[in-house]
């Protein structure tokens, strides 16, 4: 078994020279994954061999369960981890340009009653995190991963033939939302234990999926819905999605931790205090994001009377602009160790954006808006990943912390973008009270966060 392992750590090097030189990361890939399943089958029966032999052995301590943390190995998964979100938050992140879309071509419905789509999509893609990442601590990471590919494919294609409001919210919203929540939470925990030193920076470049995703549906929408109709643009972007997610299920391995599988459901882990105040921030920092998303290209066609190609490129620059945001939050978060404080420092600037944005009232002032929306943002959806990992010290429940986290966040946005919508209906059409909500919200969050700081301050005095 060990040798077996250190001749894979002496062919690697060679075999990623030449993977540089000729293009070939697919074939790197597949070494890598078959190299990892024999160790893993070696592993194993090594340890059922000591256990028969002495249960207390100390070798079980020694041996190695997997590929070294941050080899080329863990990036090969950071790619694959990015096109998985790409897939599934990317996609969701475009909803801003369904909803216009709908909105004109359901007359009858409310933009309200239209958010819900995308809302219930969100929501289930953090609501079923938990559930999806507790089977996949418990070793089920690929069938709830298939599950969740086939669910999503089929929600996809379903809804390029949907023609009512209620066809489009169960297969565009239900049935995808449940796909994608069954396969990004246990992704994002299985890219994690890939990596000790550079995970921050890992999970970044896994989430600029959402944000290159978001930027590139609604120019693919945007360019195909003239020539082809909304029916086939929508089956163009499932096909991409059915490329992607086949790609990743194809070379996605976890990492086996232990011996034993995960079974009760770790509540224990779930008590720390800054676990639960981290929460209580994340639901509401949360709560008002898709709000934004949603609302914006809707306040410029309505208010700045922006055309339909001036909305699509609304949603592209918030996108766009997450890119460098989260890599550069996540870069500074790795080489200097202050995560949360970086996702204080963006909850603190998402308040200030939110309250200027009743005062902005030219085309030029929108777009900046949008661009200083996308950066922090951005910023925020990596770093909330990258916290919740951090918060989770146990490698064996890793899945289900990230997984609480997000289902925590999965209520806030069910029900952010309709209670904005609704907010605004109830102020005849005008949007600065649900502003005001959304930056109160986030400033609050941001207070939570401050008491936690504050809390551990006063109990690193009193141990000193």
């Amino acid at each position: 078994m060990l040798i077996s392992w250190r001749a894979t750590q002496y062919v690697l090097p060679t075999l990623q020279t030449w993977s540089k030189q000729s293009h070939g990361w697919i074939l790197t890939a597949i070494f890598v994954s078959k190299e990892q399943e024999k160790y893993d089958v070696s592993i194993n029966t090594d340890l059922n061999e000591l256990s028969d032999n002495n249960e207390s052995n100390p070798k079980l301590d020694r041996i190695a369960p997997g590929p070294p943390k941050d080899s080329s190995a863990s990036w090969i998964h950071a790619l694959l981890a990015f096109l998985v979100v790409f897939s599934t938050q990317g996609y969701f992140n475009s909803f801003g340009t369904y909803q216009a879309v709908y909105t004109t071509q359901l007359p009858d419905v409310p933009a309200t009653q239209i958010s819900w789509i995308g809302s219930i999509q969100v929501c289930l893609v953090n609501f079923l995190g938990v559930l999806a990442g507790h089977l996949a601590d418990a070793g089920h990471f690929r069938a709830i991963f298939v599950t969740g590919m086939i669910f999503q494919l089929v929600g996809l294609f379903t809804a390029s033939f949907a023609v009512t409001f209620w066809q489009i919210f169960i297969s565009h919203g239900l049935c995808v939302g449940i796909g994608a929540g069954l396969i990004f939470a246990p992704t994002i925990a299985v890219l994690s234990s890939y990596f000790e030193r550079h995970g921050s920076f890992a999970i970044a470049l896994a989430t600029c999926g959402g944000a290159s995703g978001g930027t590139v549906f609604p120019a693919l929408l945007r360019e195909l819905i003239p020539l082809l109709g909304l029916s086939w643009s929508i089956r163009v972007a499932g096909f991409i999605v059915a490329t992607f997610l086949t790609i990743a299920f194809a070379f996605l391995r976890p990492i086996q931790n232990s011996q034993k599988k995960v079974k009760a459901f770790p509540f224990r882990s779930l008590k720390d205090l800054h676990y639960i105040l981290f929460a209580i921030s994340a639901f509401l920092a949360f709560w008002p994001i898709y709000f934004g998303f949603y609302y914006i290209s809707q306040y410029a066609k309505d208010f700045l009377h922006f055309n339909s190609d001036q909305t699509f490129n609304l949603v592209i620059i918030m996108n766009a602009a997450g890119i460098p945001a989260r890599v550069i939050a996540s870069l500074l978060a790795d080489r200097f160790g202050i995560v949360k404080e970086i996702f204080m420092g963006g909850l603190a600037l998402a308040a200030v954006i939110f309250y200027c944005w009743s005062r902005v009232l030219t085309h030029d002032g929108l777009y900046a808006l949008c661009t200083a929306f996308g950066l922090v943002v951005g910023t925020l959806q990596t770093l909330f990943l990258a916290v919740s990992s951090s918060l989770a010290k146990d490698e064996n429940t890793k899945g289900v912390r990230i997984g609480v986290l997000c289902t925590v966040t999965s209520f806030s946005s069910l029900t952010g973008a309709p209670l904005g919508g609704a907010i605004i209906h109830l102020d005849h059409e005008k949007y600065t009270p649900a502003v005001m909500w959304a930056g109160t919200s986030i400033l609050v969050a941001f207070s939570v966060l401050i008491g936690g700081k504050v809390h551990e301050h006063i109990l690193a005095k009193r141990c000193n």
